[in-house]
């Protein structure tokens, strides 16, 4: 039975359970909605929860654009424990006491605000030579791995005793467990995670999360009927509302068709170069993405 049809291009931000991997949240999310197609993008540790977009037919062509955005965290870390994994999913494998002055603290942790070197860890869902990495981490196995650029834009912070609370605005690619271990190491008596809560991604309306237990409930309560459907409909979210792009241009339906069976067309648009959003003049409809250079040329980058 399929619940929605297969114009159902849209994005569900759910705010993941504790204890919950992001694959187990997204298949559970499609036998809920009863959809074939869909992903998730930005995988979310089990220990973390918060906003886990969900892409829904044809809006996974643009996954790479969700995966791409920044990204906002709160985070709780304990000082002077190390773990393996980074996390509090593994067992202590140090101990130091914790005696530095605030000063320290504070000059430490704006060490790591800008562009910064972060080595992924080893327990994580990155995969070396098709095996995911925390694999080759459970057979006692250490890879080495190159260093990766990301940007940490702000960090705000506060300390009680032994506890260190921090929301933290960074880009993509940034691992918030690498993170809190090399602000342990720098303050020399380690750190790890004990809560993480990703809070936004880019500009994603936060009153658009919901759960998988009252999605749940909606569909216990409701059933499978129009009502639900209309319930379940107000949580998705058109995928081009999450594509950040300057640049919006209207296109006829003989571009369009142009655009789709991979031909180049020219446009009165000029001096402006980069990744556009392409609308169907006719009824208003996004159709997908497309590059223009300064001379009007436009090619298919994307097109639905």
């Amino acid at each position: 039975m399929i619940f929605f049809n297969k114009k159902v291009n849209r994005v569900l931000l759910i705010n993941k359970k504790k204890g919950h991997s992001s694959n187990y949240t997204l298949q559970k999310v499609k036998n809920i909605f009863k959809v074939n197609k869909a992903g998730h993008t930005g995988t979310l540790d089990p220990l973390a929860t918060g906003m886990l977009p969900i892409c829904f037919g044809k809006s996974t062509k643009f996954s790479e654009f969700l995966i791409k955005s920044d990204k906002k965290y709160i985070v709780t870390a304990k000082l002077g424990e190390k773990t393996p994994t980074g996390d509090s999913e593994s067992l202590i494998i140090s101990k130091k006491d914790v005696y530095f002055t605030n000063i320290k603290l504070k000059k430490v942790i704006y060490s790591f605000i800008g562009k910064i070197n972060q080595i992924p860890p080893m327990y994580s869902a990155i995969k070396y030579k098709g095996i995911p990495l925390y694999k080759y981490a459970r057979k006692g196995i250490n890879i080495k791995l190159k260093k990766r650029v990301v940007k940490i834009y702000s960090i705000f912070f506060y300390r009680r005793n032994s506890l260190l609370y921090l929301e933290i605005s960074c880009s993509k690619g940034t691992y918030i467990r690498s993170l809190i271990n090399d602000i342990g190491d720098k303050l020399e008596c380690g750190a790890h995670v004990i809560f993480l809560h990703r809070s936004e991604i880019s500009s994603y309306p936060t009153n658009k999360m919901v759960s998988l237990k009252y999605l749940k409930y909606l569909r216990k309560k409701y059933s499978y009927n129009i009502f639900l459907k209309k319930m379940f409909s107000r949580f998705l979210i058109p995928v081009e509302n999450m594509i950040d792009c300057r640049k919006v241009i209207h296109i006829d339906k003989h571009s369009y068709l142009k655009l789709k069976q991979g031909q180049i067309i020219k446009s009165s648009y000029k001096y402006y170069r980069g990744i556009i959003k392409l609308i169907n003049n006719v009824d208003n409809v996004f159709v997908g993405l497309a590059y223009i250079n300064i001379y009007g040329y436009i090619r298919p980058y994307k097109v639905i």
